[in-house]
């Protein structure tokens, strides 16, 4: 079950989960333009580090804690992968509001200020961002890719009857009881669809912000072909999951024919 959010407050606060593993400069850009902008409000921002993190993004992590203090810091994650990353983050982060991005400059962290608003503007909703709201949000993808990204999209639409345009980016903010209110299966970058999926089927509301994806440019670049074969068991278990609750739950209401 999915805890219900509580709503932005003005005494919200507001913490950044980074995953890191290869990134140096798109890092520390990240994190500074995240910290230049004052009116986000960030009380803390989270560099997650693996033991595949390697050391010049563990200095690059260093430098930027010496540099603004304890808004700044860096954790050990305690489960594998992406979605273990967010894992550790969620459990060790204390803002009343969570930020998921990444340290590659893919998230661009440009658009948090449009986020933040979304949040103040609907308080309890969950914002993502969405790659497809504008033409032109897709930079360096691949044309093959993004047909396959625009089909598993419309998969995940339908699966989940929602209107939503892009369950894959996982680039979103929370309300933090959510977040650390529900027992999360995954540890892989399926991380990001379990993470939309739950909240909307259980009719948490879900508001979409326009976002411009752009290639990284500095580590090893991932697989999406691969990153959508994990996809698709958590799409089936997360749905098939859900439904056998409702159907549980009705029956549950039924009484039988020979107590009326």
């Amino acid at each position: 079950m999915i805890k219900s959010p509580l709503p932005l407050t003005p005494s919200a606060s507001l913490s950044v989960l980074i995953p890191t593993l290869d990134e140096t400069d798109s890092l520390a850009q990240t994190v500074e333009v995240l910290l230049a902008d004052l009116g986000l409000e960030i009380t803390e921002v989270l560099l997650i580090v693996g033991e595949r993190t390697t050391r010049p993004t563990r200095e690059v992590c260093a430098w930027l804690h010496a540099a603004h203090g304890r808004r700044v810091r860096s954790i050990q994650q305690s489960l594998p992968l992406l979605g273990g990353a967010f894992r550790s983050g969620i459990a060790a982060a204390t803002g009343s509001q969570m930020v998921l991005m990444f340290a590659d400059l893919e998230s661009d962290p440009h658009a948090v200020p449009d986020m933040v608003a979304a949040a103040k503007a609907n308080p309890g909703s969950v914002i993502s961002a969405s790659r497809w709201l504008r033409r032109g949000s897709f930079v360096g993808y691949g044309r093959s890719k993004l047909v396959l990204n625009f089909c598993f999209q419309r998969l995940c639409a339908v699966a989940s009857r929602s209107r939503l345009t892009d369950f894959t980016y996982g680039f979103r903010l929370y309300p933090s009881s959510i977040l650390k209110g529900t027992d999360w299966q995954e540890t892989d970058h399926a991380f990001v669809l379990e993470t939309i999926l739950r909240p909307l089927l259980e009719h948490v509301p879900v508001q979409e912000v326009a976002a411009v994806w752009r290639s990284r440019e500095e580590g090893d670049r991932r697989s999406r072909f691969k990153q959508y074969l994990h996809y698709l068991p958590t799409l089936l278990r997360v749905v098939t999951t859900h439904a056998r609750h409702r159907r549980l739950n009705r029956a549950e209401f039924v009484v039988p024919a020979a107590t009326r």
